[in-house]
């Protein structure tokens, strides 16, 4: 993946290893030539795991987990 640096996605982006972030297009070729084989293959592995969380709802089932924690504590404190 390729992102703007000031995206707020540049950060998740990054932190996940699933490209890397440019202040311009007209960086991309520098920083293309700077990845290796070994970089490029890592961050097409992420991309793949990345995906399958996101096609199979982990992040929307650690969303309601941390709701529903979140929604008994407050009734606790009632």
């Amino acid at each position: 993946m390729i992102v703007w640096k000031e995206a707020i996605l540049a950060e998740f982006v990054l932190e996940n290893n699933l490209g890397f972030a440019v202040n311009s297009l007209l960086d991309l070729p520098e920083k293309i030539a700077e990845i290796s084989e070994e970089d490029y293959n890592k961050m097409i592995t992420n991309v793949q795991k990345m995906g399958n969380k996101i096609r199979s709802g982990y992040f929307l089932s650690e969303s309601l987990k941390k709701l529903k924690t979140f929604l008994r504590r407050i009734n606790n404190e009632i």
